[in-house]
């Protein structure tokens, strides 16, 4: 292996926003030598760092040998689409509304499971000894681990943008306020739904097995 780099370039029809010539670059992340056959390094590209203009391009990883006239080798294509921050901005509020959506659909199945949880603790014990609500509280409990973890997943993703937002100068200050405070809201309701719901379920399978 001689060496092996990126390569980027702008898609056909693309073109920077404001004007200017369309990408195109490389650079060489490793250099190698004659009798090497395996090559393992890491390259990241930068749009900032090469000066590349808001637009869309192609960005894949390629390696060369020492073979006269040989061409290269390239990995898949990924496409980034690079933005400004006005452009960012309006991104960001579109993912945070997916994010909404998400969440309330999370919720909703909270309220479900909650409910569940309900009609299972004012269960006799003589009927949570029944086969079909043994099988009930299992199941509850898979489906309680689920929800935590799209919760968690929620929660994290939440995070990323509202981390996003506060780089970025274009960002309405009062929304991002606010998506703080809904983010807050959804943490502590993350919270109290593991202390409550897996509690309960765990009380419910102890009555089982006494």
């Amino acid at each position: 292996i001689r060496q092996t780099g990126l390569e980027w370039t702008a898609l056909p029809g693309q073109a920077p926003k404001g004007g200017g010539d369309p990408a195109k670059g490389e650079k060489i992340a490793a250099a190698g030598e004659s009798e090497l056959r395996d090559l393992e390094t890491r390259a990241t590209f930068s749009a900032a760092r090469e000066g590349v203009a808001p637009q869309t391009i192609e960005v894949r990883a390629w390696a060369e040998d020492f073979l006269p006239g040989r061409e290269r080798s390239y990995s898949a294509a990924f496409v980034l689409h690079i933005l400004d921050a006005t452009d960012h901005a309006l991104w960001l509020t579109t993912q945070f509304g997916k994010w909404l959506e998400a969440a309330r659909e999370t919720y909703e199945r909270e309220q479900q499971l909650h409910q569940t949880n309900q009609e299972l603790r004012s269960l006799t014990a003589a009927d949570l000894d029944r086969p079909e609500n043994r099988r009930a509280v299992s199941r509850q409990a898979v489906e309680e681990q689920a929800n935590a973890a799209r919760l968690d997943a929620l929660n994290g993703a939440g995070k990323r943008l509202v981390e996003q937002a506060t780089r970025n100068t274009e960002f309405d200050a009062d929304r991002l306020e606010t998506w703080a405070t809904m983010l807050k809201q959804r943490d502590h309701r993350r919270c109290l739904c593991r202390k409550m719901g897996l509690a309960g379920l765990q009380t419910q399978l102890f009555r089982l097995d006494a």
